[in-house]
């Protein structure tokens, strides 16, 4: 059996305000497989070097708060690397009302359906084990609410084995990988520039999906 990695992070607020707050909540995800695995040394590699030309990460890699210089290096990074990137955006203002109705939780866990079925059925007929991680942001609060509603529609698809992680973006790679293709990702559909997007994440996007528009 073939391992299949998956992280995963989350953009935006789970509040329906969108004056407030942001106008889309939605997951994108980084797809590597066993042997593109060996990325992460790559990761490290960098890393390390620039610590050692004075630019401290012991957070590693964020691509809202890092600056240019590190940004364009993990661009390059990543474009260097066999993966597959899928987005999904779910626009709030349009947001049915039976969604609504469920709150907060309801709309994470309709986003992740949303975004999770993708991810599944192109191995449905393959004999492989998904090993998806997930982002973990939320408050200590949240953690086991958030964590039961991954693992409740990830149990849905129970033709596919899958491990489902929650880990802490600063311990992993491929969660920090996740993370600056969904931040090119939103700001092309915020704003229609990244200079990031084209180069780097666009070639290696499988899906782009805005099912509320």
């Amino acid at each position: 059996m073939k391992d299949i990695y998956i992280f995963v992070d989350e953009t935006g607020d789970l509040g329906y305000n969108t004056k407030s707050g942001s106008l889309y909540f939605g997951f994108g995800s980084v797809t590597l497989s066993e042997e593109e695995a060996e990325s992460m040394w790559g990761a490290f590699k960098l890393r390390c070097a620039f610590e050692a030309d004075g630019i401290p990460l012991k957070e590693g890699f964020h691509a809202q708060e890092d600056r240019f210089l590190i940004r364009k290096a993990v661009f390059q990074l990543i474009g260097n690397t066999n993966v597959k990137f899928d987005f999904t955006f779910l626009n709030k203002n349009n947001a049915y009302e039976n969604v609504k109705r469920t709150g907060d939780l309801g709309l994470y866990k309709r986003a992740w359906y949303l975004h999770f079925q993708y991810l599944v059925k192109r191995y449905s007929n393959e004999n492989v084990r998904l090993v998806v991680v997930v982002a973990d942001i939320q408050t200590r609060a949240r953690k086991a609410q958030i964590h039961s509603a991954l693992q409740d529609v990830t149990n849905q698809f129970s033709n596919l084995k899958t491990n489902l992680l929650v880990w802490n973006s600063q311990s992993s790679w491929g969660l920090q990988m996740a993370d600056y293709g969904t931040w090119s990702a939103q700001r092309m559909l915020l704003s229609g520039q990244c200079e990031f997007w084209e180069p780097y994440i666009n070639p290696k996007t499988n899906s782009f999906f805005k099912p509320w528009g």
